[in-house]
């Protein structure tokens, strides 16, 4: 009576609440709403068993079927799930388990699993928004790469008015940046809560996921007519070289004079433009475009391009100048100097 006792202090420990889980267990069965799902007690030992479920103990029915240390249970719906444990006659735990039951959202296009990556190194971020669940975990695999991943787990983000139950990741690949990718990666997503379960899979290559990170700075330099040359550097987390991964940019500028937008991707604005910022991704993939930078403000700036031009320019002649006048002031000082000579030969 005492071990027996004992026993089910110590499932108190080991076992999640009925009523919420902390962790995900490490024994979950899932079964389907009104189906069947056989529980098997996984033990070395040769007697008889029973099971409890939620700690009360299950006793033969038509819908709970007792076998040589198996439990099949039939029409399975909410006050089914939860906490299943198998147990030696004197009271001994033997074995315990979890049953939950898969859940299908009506909406499937709202439950999507959404993944970026900022560059074509090792990590990569998902995010997932199953309403109602306080569990998450994800990991993924390529047939090419052998098993899958060890699970991420998460839990979700402080709620808030656009990301409430949203659950984040980040995720580590081995795939080399300079490699051909031949397999998209699969990746699973599981959710769970006490009573339910939920299961979503996602097929992507790294390059179809690239989102760079706004550019980190942009400097405008003046051509010749009427136009500027913008020069934009790429986010420290792009990887490198950047010759090998060229970024491609666009260019949004608002003119001084009445307001007007307009975009380039070729580097080159007019002159006259109040502001301007970039956005950056990938030139020879169509990946996603990186969040805008922060507006450059330029008024002022094209006066000041100029004012550098002219004062380069006004450098430039100076030097010239100066250049000029010394060679002209070093033969007229040879002249003078050979006069005397002369005068002072034809004396004598």
């Amino acid at each position: 009576m005492f071990l027996r006792s004992l026993s089910f202090l110590l499932l108190s420990f080991l076992l999640p609440a009925a009523h919420g889980l902390s962790s995900f267990p490490q024994k979950l069965r899932v079964g389907k709403p009104e189906g069947s799902v056989t529980l098997s007690c996984t033990t070395d030992y040769e007697g008889k068993v029973f099971w409890t479920h939620n700690k009360n103990r299950v006793a033969p029915s038509a819908f709970r079927e007792h076998g040589d240390r198996e439990l099949t249970l039939h029409e399975i719906d909410s006050p089914d799930t939860g906490n299943y444990s198998c147990w030696a006659a004197a009271g001994q735990l033997l074995d315990h388990m979890h049953l939950v039951l898969e859940e299908q959202p009506e909406e499937e296009d709202t439950d999507l699993v959404l993944c970026t990556a900022k560059s074509y190194s090792c990590t990569f971020s998902c995010s997932w928004s199953p309403e109602g669940y306080a569990l998450a975990r994800v990991r993924y695999q390529r047939s090419d790469e052998g098993g899958p991943s060890a699970w991420v787990y998460a839990r979700p983000a402080q709620p808030s008015a656009a990301h409430e139950g949203t659950f984040h990741f980040t995720l580590t690949h081995s795939s080399s940046p300079f490699a051909e990718e031949r397999q998209p990666l699969v990746l699973t997503a599981e959710a769970l809560s006490s009573k339910h379960y939920r299961q979503r899979t996602a097929h992507f290559y790294i390059r179809d996921i690239i989102q760079p990170d706004a550019p980190q700075t942009v400097v405008c330099q003046r051509r010749r007519g009427h136009s500027l040359s913008v020069t934009v550097h790429p986010p420290q987390s792009w990887v490198s070289p950047h010759s090998y991964f060229p970024l491609g940019h666009e260019i949004e500028y608002v003119y001084q004079d009445n307001g007007k937008t307009e975009r380039s991707t070729n580097g080159v604005i007019p002159k006259g433009v109040s502001k301007l910022r970039v956005r950056s991704r990938d030139l020879y993939f169509p990946s996603q475009w990186s969040q805008w930078s922060p507006w450059k403000n330029l008024r002022g700036q094209d006066k000041g391009v100029q004012t550098r031009h002219r004062q380069d320019q006004e450098a430039h002649k100076k030097r010239r100048a100066a250049w000029g006048a010394g060679t002209i002031h070093c033969r007229r000082r040879r002249k003078a100097a050979q006069a005397p000579d002369m005068g002072l030969t034809g004396g004598l």
